[in-house]
């Protein structure tokens, strides 16, 4: 049997063959997800269900907040390395799974909804459609989550990401670099991807 995690390991000059912790996992993640990027408080609706959209090493669940003036839009929760293993394990998606398969009926499409307060970064993503109009989006990638569970108490789940919130100056020169970049990366790809959906 073929040792992939000794592979890696050696190829990345750790020979030790010592798994990361949960927290130099998290540790190393936060670097990539968060750097640089303003953290938001969100209270959500998140559904069981899923969306077809790409992520490596994640996944994107589906779920709604209020807009401006209270108007209800739709969003994707992005669960990235860690803490998706941490949802996955979870008290939240395991108790939604438990009632899903408590009100599976072959008739009736099943999607159990929790309320839950987010912690974590917009990301902005674009697209078209297939008569070419462009849309906008936003995504937000997962921190921490909280929730109330049948007992009534409140449970955290996920991480505060370990690297310093940027001051307001540093996370309007960033965002302002950020989309800079998008627009040098998106300008190539325009002509050749007018039907897919861009993720950025």
């Amino acid at each position: 049997m073929i040792d992939f995690d000794k592979i890696f390991n050696e190829a990345e000059g750790d020979t030790s063959g010592a798994v990361d912790t949960r927290e130099e996992r998290l540790l190393r993640e936060d670097k990539d997800l968060f750097h640089n990027k303003r953290l938001h408080e969100v209270k959500a609706t998140m559904s069981i269900q899923t969306t077809s959209r790409y992520e490596v090493d994640g996944r994107v669940y589906r779920a709604t907040t209020k807009g401006p003036g209270g108007k209800e839009e739709s969003i994707g929760l992005v669960f990235k390395g860690q803490r998706l293993n941490d949802l996955k394990n979870g008290e939240l998606l395991q108790g939604m799974e438990h009632e899903a398969v408590g009100l599976s009926n072959p008739s009736e499409e099943v999607d159990p909804k929790r309320e839950i307060d987010v912690i974590g970064a917009w990301k902005p993503r674009s697209w078209k459609d297939s008569s070419g109009k462009s849309h906008k989006a936003f995504d937000l990638v997962v921190a921490s989550w909280s929730h109330t569970s049948k007992t009534g108490q409140k449970v955290t789940e996920g991480a505060i990401p370990t690297v310093a919130a940027p001051s307001r100056e540093a996370a309007r020169e960033a965002a302002v670099r950020e989309k800079a970049d998008r627009r040098a990366q998106a300008k190539p790809q325009s002509r050749a991807i007018d039907q897919d959906e861009l993720d950025f």
